[in-house]
């Protein structure tokens, strides 16, 4: 046999590296590795600087306190408590877009200063959670809220297989849908549940309370004018709009189904 035909050893071979999947987290693919701060910021956690992980938890934080300090001086004090207290009620369940922006209108705030209240909240949640969802589960009294939203984030995965092979403008989909109590804590866990990266997550989150915000204010803008103009014109605008949100949810749940049934075939 000439050297030509000689077969090369098997550590000659190059191998061939294995395809990452659409939305693979980048900790699937360099666990632990030396990250430059992009790919940090992208969902890398296991071998950050201290610096990283310092920024990581801090800006969340900061972004809402530099905006509220800006607004302490250019809002009454009254419209900056109102507005204070209609962002920490967004955090709390049972309220959500659906109830804090009307609410943010009837007490005379603009649709844009609602839409950007929520966008604040939602993105930066997105960001804490992306960034630090195993840290912020050990901080305390916060952390068991962050465990509880998880679970729940979890069951939603288990009840719902196809959000498994949800894409980005699936995850938009997710946070403008209100009556799914739906925001960016939960979106993010759902997010990162399924691989998904932080840069996705965040501009998902972002753009989804944007598109709900401006829907959701405008409805709410037009119905407290027909109510103050007549109040039961009001009422019947009320009822019109709970007929249509009821039909919109059981046609969500009818696709959602139907999702669901072909992603488990597809498992089976």
């Amino acid at each position: 046999m000439t050297d030509e035909e000689e077969t090369p050893l098997d550590d000659e071979v190059p191998k061939e590296e294995p395809p990452i999947p659409e939305y693979a987290s980048p900790l699937d693919t360099t666990p632990g590795a030396e990250h430059n701060w992009a790919e940090s910021l992208d969902g890398i956690e296991v071998g950050d600087s201290w610096k990283m992980k310092l920024f990581k938890v801090l800006i969340p934080f900061a972004i809402p306190a530099a905006i509220f300090a800006v607004l302490y001086f250019i809002l009454p004090y009254s419209r900056f408590l109102q507005l204070g207290a209609l962002a920490i009620s967004y955090l709390l369940p049972p309220f959500g877009k659906e109830s804090i922006i009307p609410f943010g209108i009837g007490y005379g705030f603009t649709i844009l200063q609602m839409t950007g209240l929520i966008f604040m909240v939602d993105v930066v949640c997105a960001m804490f959670i992306s960034w630090n969802l195993p840290l912020a589960k050990k901080i305390p009294l916060i952390g068991h809220l962050i465990t509880w939203i998880e679970k729940k984030g979890r069951e939603s995965l288990t009840k719902n297989p196809a959000l498994e092979t949800v894409s980005w403008i699936g995850l938009v989909l997710w946070v403008m849908v209100p009556f799914q109590g739906s925001g960016g804590i939960t979106a993010s866990i759902i997010g990162r549940a399924i691989g998904m990266r932080a840069s996705y997550v965040i501009s998902a989150v972002g753009t989804g309370a944007i598109i709900a915000g401006l829907i959701i204010g405008t409805v709410a803008k037009k119905g407290w004018e027909i109510i103050r103009e007549n109040w039961v014109s009001g009422v019947i605008m009320i009822a019109v709009v709970i007929v249509a949100v009821v039909v919109l949810y059981f046609l969500y749940k009818r696709y959602t189904t139907r999702k669901n049934l072909e992603a488990m075939q597809r498992k089976a």
